[in-house]
């Protein structure tokens, strides 16, 4: 039977400073990274084979933290990419006016 696991990202540097990414990237930080390692140390005993992530920097270096752990290797697609949020990408999240945060709402939610 087929099992599929599903990860985010680690911790990125706009995470933390809580502002918008979408598809612009973000690199991971000290703790993202970390994150990822500890994932990765979950998985290793599930017998994963493949794994499959974004293009974007942030996922593809999730990604290859978790596959060297599992001995497998990474597959990109750029059809896993995140939402593109436009305008409202790198901006802080704090800065949206309330019509600015219905619209990321509403892009988020569909």
């Amino acid at each position: 039977m087929l099992q599929v696991y599903l990860v985010r990202h680690g911790e990125t540097l706009w995470n933390a400073a809580r502002r918008i990414q979408g598809q612009s990237d973000s690199a991971l930080t000290a703790k993202g990274e970390q994150q990822a390692r500890q994932v990765g140390e979950r998985m290793k005993h599930l017998g994963i084979t493949h794994v499959i992530a974004s293009d974007l920097g942030r996922t593809k270096r999730t990604a290859e933290i978790i596959a060297d752990a599992c001995g497998c290797d990474v597959t990109l697609d750029p059809r896993l990419r995140e939402l593109n949020m436009g305008v409202l990408e790198q901006r802080p999240l704090d800065s949206l006016t309330p019509e600015e945060e219905s619209w990321r709402t509403a892009l988020i939610n569909g």
